[in-house]
């Protein structure tokens, strides 16, 4: 889990979001060819936002190939367990793999209190 949805709003009020913190212009008065100065209001973890508001362009969402949300249409596969739209919620790290024998090291299988992520043998 990241936050890298970022809400923005336009001079004519559009609100929409997009996987990027680098966007200058509105894209709904893009594709009516009218250039509107976007701006940020806000970062959220994909799961926060309805999978219907995400970036798309047509109906493809706009993520790389092995992100698993684009696998899955926008729903997080975990939503039941983080319950990302209640007060309960907490980002929840995955599980690391490691290997005695293998390149990485035993730190990498540390954990952060109430974040989940501990080490994995495999």
């Amino acid at each position: 889990c990241d936050d890298v949805v970022v809400e923005y709003e336009c001079d004519k009020t559009h609100i929409f979001y997009y996987f990027n913190a680098r966007l200058k212009n509105c894209r709904i008065c893009g594709k009516k060819r009218i250039k509107t100065r976007a701006y940020k209001k806000g970062r959220f973890f994909p799961c926060q936002i309805d999978s219907k508001k995400l970036p798309r362009e047509g109906d493809r969402l706009l993520l790389k190939e092995p992100n698993l949300l684009k696998t899955f249409d926008g729903i997080c596969i975990f939503e039941k367990v983080c319950m990302p739209r209640s007060e309960e919620f907490r980002a929840l790290n995955p599980p690391k793999s490691i290997s005695v024998k293998g390149p990485t090291g035993w730190t990498k299988s540390y954990a952060y209190r109430g974040r989940g992520g501990g080490g994995m043998m495999g």
